[in-house]
């Protein structure tokens, strides 16, 4: 009886072309391979380049020192402005009043209508915008 199993024999050329294939896709990943981890690296080292650069200074003592009189500083001005009298902007007539006595007024209106009313005439007043001076007439007019 003869066996029904194919033969398997392959020639050397066969062979050959076989090992080719596989050496140019092996030849094929490396290249893959190697590009993809020069695409990373690059990214690292452009990564690292941009953290370097905008990187705030360091703070040092002189700094902190500074910063914390300009806060002092901030912080008297404002406490001033809120307890005591003041211009806003004298041209049109606009005042500064303590917070407590900003308070006193709007209570003693008490009614809501009246205290938006009031509102919007003082934010009108505000932001009209102020007349230009008359020009010089020329001298030889």
């Amino acid at each position: 009886m003869k066996s029904r199993i194919p033969q398997m024999s392959a020639t050397r050329e066969e062979l050959t072309n076989m090992s080719q294939s596989q050496c140019c896709n092996c030849a094929k990943i490396a290249i893959y391979s190697v590009s993809i981890i020069a695409t990373f690296l690059i990214g690292y080292g452009l990564v690292r380049k941009m953290d370097s650069d905008l990187r705030p200074p360091v703070v040092s003592a002189d700094r902190t020192i500074e910063r914390q009189k300009n806060l002092l500083e901030l912080r008297a001005q404002a406490t001033d402005q809120m307890e005591n009298y003041g211009w806003v902007d004298q041209v049109r007539g606009i005042t500064r009043l303590p917070i407590a006595r900003a308070t006193e007024m709007q209570l003693q209106l008490g009614n809501p209508a009246a205290i938006r009313s009031n509102l919007l005439f003082r934010v009108e007043k505000a932001t009209v915008p102020i007349p230009k001076a008359p020009e010089k007439p020329s001298q030889f007019e």
